[in-house]
């Protein structure tokens, strides 16, 4: 999380309040577990997922693990955000470069 502190004020932005600002993802405080965990969450949402790592629906449930946020937060983002931390969960996931 970040603070900004405006007129003395400290406010302490969420994950998703981020992701929505344009920040990267921060992915150190996830683990094997919770990749896991959101695996089986999305092939319950859609059955169809045969390559994990490619599925908007899997890159979806980690970033909403990463931002500390429900997956519908994700999935309501405007188109281009929800691209955006879909491919950059992807490039995490599949270890690539941007």
């Amino acid at each position: 999380m970040s603070k900004h502190n405006t007129m003395n004020e400290t406010h302490e932005q969420t994950g998703i309040e981020l992701v929505k600002a344009g920040h990267s993802l921060q992915f150190e405080g996830i683990s094997g577990y919770t990749l896991i965990k959101c695996e089986k969450s999305a092939k319950g949402e859609d059955k169809t997922i045969t390559v994990p790592a490619l599925s908007m629906t899997y890159q979806a449930h980690v970033a909403a693990a990463v931002c500390g946020c429900k997956v519908d937060d994700i999935y309501s983002l405007p188109a281009a955000d929800f691209t955006r931390v879909c491919l950059e969960v992807q490039n995490f996931l599949l270890n690539s470069e941007k």
